[in-house]
């Protein structure tokens, strides 16, 4: 072992050494879980005794990199890039466990669940599971070469001597010498899983487990500090004291950020505060408000923050949305009203966005710069500064999968007034982790949708979430029951397609100036288009399967064309549409789908509240080819086949919001489903942790790839040199079903069969597609064009 054991590659001339990086993590700790963080933290993990809190959550960030002392670890720090035979933390579990640790810990009466766990999962790449790949102390680098642990070394005892600084009681010493692997540590292994198998809890709330889960995400919000201020080389009290530390948020502030100019933008278009936007006021701090598209739930939400600012302490107003492109113009509409060193937006494109808005600038976000260099090394850290967020569900709901982002964002998200919206587009696995939230932990939270079928809502209401407004309340708002009782739409059912597209020919007035159709698939979506574009029509086409450039661009295309009432528009779209675009179509033609699904496509038709009260939108629906992609989800074709039932029952009716409601409480066209029980891998996970994605499991068919033309053209890991717009790799990605994936030596016939495949590709996670199956307006084509 070296004299000093180093806990970070050397920084220039700076090193931090195991012994120095363990302490100021704790101490990092006690600086950030203070006063009303603290406070907030407890709050939010439903905890009543933040002394025990601090106390393990201190050992736990000591313990944390003990295991950097092992040969394997300190020659990779020194510059040796082969594997290392074992993680650092899972030798540092490894240490905990030996009795005398933990006999130690037990006895001065510390949680010794919370304290392994925390020191074993802080990087979220530890498992209990044979064959998984971060299984605990498995062999992961060169064969079964030994290596020396090195825990004899002054530093360990050091650490172990705070230890007893901060608990009491003598440390055991020395540590034994033994290398790893040998049998001594095996039996410590096996004493370990042996422990870690007992600890057990059930769905419901256990007090236990989130002391436990309160430990193991404030040691890595504790690392993440620590290891990022080091790296930045910044004061920890300075950048604590104008980020986390600040003063609470007001209900005025939030007033005057950001209602008060939202409504001045409006002008003339705002015509007061509706009764149900006032009563938001009083929802209290679990409250969901159901309301139809138009009605003003976003603005009845701001004024329940300003509310809950106004009777409680919080630091941030979290806004999440399901999709990139629902919270960038969540961001545009209202969060970027606040001045910019306070709002941020927050998805897997926010820079791409944030530069075309400054490209192309909104009323919102003329005149302001949303980068900051300065912050942007620190990642997740940066945001700890803001106030106001637009972000999609994965970056901060993430933490309940063991994202590492949400995790270091747990700080802010506990201190914050959180609404969601779109709640009823969540599929039974993400509906199942908002249950998670809502059972598990607390703090002000909003849902908002305009629909919700009603196992959903008894679902809701069981996890002491308050529906709002109840259907028994809603004649006491005359606004809401006024807009909901307005019928908007005159359904017309057809048999196929064909008989749609005849019926909208024929049909073909003048009021129906704009026309969207919606279809279930990508291939459907681009064949229609063809078929109109050999009709002379052009339509607009957005769906998912564009360069994320070229999807940005399409965007505001729809958008814009019809907002502008002189054109008479076609689009073709996926069911991306049914958030995403913010549409006021004269007619809507739909393929059948769920229920909820097929009422947030109406919502894209007679939207504004300025139409004359006697219009109505065509509505034509007609049965699906075959009932993907909803074959495997949320009651799969049953769902599809009820809802052509519901529209078969309403051909020629005219319907407003109020009947659509009453559908999604009728049977015959919402299937009854069995709701799914709270859960998520965050409270699953006892001793371990490994990150998955907070939706799911991604689908293995797509896969993220660059186009071989952009290649051809010179597109690099930096982007496309020239381009006037600049933009980075990431704007020029595509998702593309497996199949179409290519290599090099495939595309020898257009590419120069010298070049080979570029590292970046892989270093980015990327694969190369066919960039002659890619049409700009059409998108990536699943359809034969010859």
């Amino acid at each position: 072992m070296p004299e000093r054991l180093l806990a970070k590659s050397r920084q220039q001339d700076r090193v931090l050494s195991v012994e120095a990086h363990c302490l100021d993590t704790e101490q990092t700790a006690i600086a950030v879980f203070s006063e009303r963080t603290l406070d907030a933290w407890c709050r939010f993990f439903r905890l009543t005794d933040s002394r025990a809190l601090l106390r393990d959550l201190r050992v736990a960030c000591l313990f944390h990199d003990l295991g950097k002392a092992n040969a394997d670890f300190q020659a990779a720090v020194h510059g040796r890039r082969e594997p290392q035979a074992i993680r650092h933390e899972h030798l540092s579990a490894l240490v905990l466990c030996l009795p005398a640790v933990g006999d130690w810990l037990k006895g001065r009466g510390c949680d010794f669940d919370a304290i392994v766990a925390a020191v074993l999962s802080h990087h979220a790449k530890a498992s209990g599971q044979k064959g998984d790949p971060w299984l605990w102390a498995r062999t992961i680098g060169r064969g079964q070469s030994t290596i020396n642990t090195g825990l004899h070394h002054p530093e360990c005892y050091a650490i172990l001597e705070r230890v007893a600084a901060v608990i009491g009681g003598t440390p055991p010493w020395p540590l034994p010498a033994d290398p790893w692997p040998s049998q001594s540590w095996d039996q410590v292994w096996q004493d370990g899983m042996q422990m870690a198998n007992d600890l057990f809890f059930g769905n419901s709330f256990d007090l236990r487990r989130n002391h436990i889960l309160a430990v193991k995400s404030g040691v890595i919000v504790a690392d993440a500090v620590a290891s990022g201020l080091w790296r930045e080389d910044r004061d920890r009290d300075e950048f604590l004291l104008s980020s986390l530390h600040r003063q609470p948020l007001t209900g005025m502030r939030i007033r005057t950020d950001i209602i008060d100019r939202r409504i001045a933008q409006l002008g003339s278009a705002w015509k007061g505060w509706d009764g149900f936007q006032a009563a938001a006021d009083d929802l209290g701090d679990r409250a969901a408000i159901v309301a139809g598209c138009g009605a003003g739930k976003t603005l009845a939400a701001w004024r329940w923050a300003a509310a809950v600012a106004d009777r409680q302490a919080v630091g941030a107003v979290i806004f999440l949305y399901p999709t990139r492109a629902t919270a960038t113009e969540g961001f545009k509409d209202y969060v970027a009203w606040a001045p910019e060193a306070e709002a941020t937006l927050l998805t897997g494109t926010a820079s791409l966005d944030l530069a075309g808005m400054h490209r192309n600038p909104s009323d919102s976000t003329r005149g302001k710069i949303y980068e900051d260099e300065t912050e942007t090394r620190l990642f997740a850290l940066a945001n700890w500064k803001r106030t106001y967020f637009s972000a999609t569900l994965d970056q901060f709901l993430a933490f309940l999968e063991h994202g590492y982002t949400g995790l270091c964002l747990l700080p802010q998200f506990a201190d914050a007034a959180l609404i969601i919206d779109e709640v009823h587009s969540f599929d039974r696995h993400l509906f199942a982790r908002l249950l998670a939230l809502l059972t598990h932990f607390r703090g002000p939270i909003l849902l908002m949708s305009a629909t919700i079928t009603d196992d959903r809502l008894r679902a809701l209401r069981a996890a002491d979430v308050r529906i709002f407004p109840e259907r028994d309340e809603r004649t006491r708002y005359p606004g809401l029951a006024g807009e909901e009782d307005r019928l908007r739409y005159r359904l017309h059912r057809c048999a196929d397609a064909a008989a749609a597209q005849s019926f909208a020919r024929t049909h073909d007035v003048e009021q129906a100036r704009s026309t969207l159709w919606v279809v279930n698939t990508v291939k459907r979506c681009q064949g229609l288009a063809a078929g109109l574009r050999a009709e002379g029509r052009a339509p607009l086409v957005y769906h998912s399967r564009f360069t994320l450039r070229d999807r940005r661009r399409v965007h505001r295309t729809v958008v814009a064309a019809f907002q502008d009432p002189a054109l008479k528009q076609w689009a073709i779209t996926t069911q991306v549409c049914e958030m995403s675009l913010d549409l006021d179509a004269d007619r809507l033609i739909t393929e059948d789908a769920p229920l909820p699904a097929l009422i947030q496509r109406l919502g894209r038709a007679n939207r504004r509240r300025s139409r004359p009260r006697d219009f109505r939108a065509e509505v034509l629906t007609y049965r699906p080819e075959d009932n993907r992609p909803y074959c495997n989800e949320d009651g799969g074709s049953d769902a599809v086949v009820a809802a052509g039932c519901f529209a078969a029952d309403r051909d020629g009716q005219e319907l407003g919001q109020r009947d659509l409601a009453l559908a999604l409480a009728d049977r015959r066209y919402v299937p009854d489903l069995p709701q799914p029980e709270a859960c998520a891998g965050f409270l699953d996970g006892g001793w371990f942790a490994t990150a998955r994605p907070l939706r799911g499991e991604e689908d293995d068919r797509d896969v993220r790839c660059v186009l071989s033309t952009d290649l051809d053209r010179g597109l690099c890991e930096h982007g496309m040199p020239g381009d006037p717009e600049a933009d980075p790799l990431e704007a020029w990605t595509i998702a593309v079903p497996r199949r179409f994936v290519i290599s090099l030596a495939q595309d020898r016939g257009r590419t120069p069969p010298q070049r080979a495949q570029p590292a970046w590709l892989a270093r980015h996670h990327l694969h190369l597609a066919d960039g002659n199956r890619y049409d700009a307006d059409l998108g990536f084509l699943l359809i034969d064009t010859e």
